[in-house]
Order: C-alpha cells, then structure tokens, then sequence
C-alpha cells in the first residue's frame, strides 16, 4: 500500500473494536481527506466511534465522559417485521 513503511507492510492489517471507545487500527492503514491527502499513513491509532471527538476521526477519549458505552445489536427481526410504509403521491422509488 502507499505511504506503508516496509514494518508496516509486513504486519497483518488489523482493526480492533475496543470495549467502550475507540476502533484500533493498526499496520498502518492511510487516511485520506475529502482531496485525497494522507493524514495519516504509519503505525498505530485510535478513530472515534462515539461521534464526540473534537479531533475526528481520530479519537480524543470524550467517548468517556458523554456515556458511550458501543454496544450494537443487530435486529432479529426479519425484514417484513423492520420495514416501513410511506404513504405517498403514488411513485414507486425502488
């Protein structure tokens, strides 16, 4: 990958969900803004997940103080169960 230094690309890509807070990548995997610099390109980060980080998308720990606690659960519901009718001007949009 560009911007990788030979440690890096010899390491395992790995992106790790931590308990509570941030996602842990690892390996170095780039960051492009929306014009496509690098912000970031070598070694080991943390990207927020909590929404609150006035650092984003790196993590700068608020997810501590404004009660992120990052449990997802899927729906066990099946799709019939999790859709929703809108009633409308008779259009399909599909």
């Amino acid at each position: 990958m560009p911007g990788q230094t030979p440690s890096d690309a010899q390491r395992p890509i790995k992106i790790t969900v931590t308990d509570g807070g941030p996602y842990m990548v690892e390996a170095g995997i780039p960051i492009y803004d929306h014009e496509g610099n690098t912000i970031t390109a070598t070694g080991v980060y943390l990207m927020c997940r909590c929404g609150g980080s006035k650092s984003k998308p790196f993590c700068d720990g608020t997810h501590r103080s404004n009660n992120f606690n990052g449990q997802e659960f899927a729906s066990k519901d099946t799709a019939a169960e999790r859709r929703d009718t809108y009633i409308g001007d008779g259009r399909d949009n599909l």
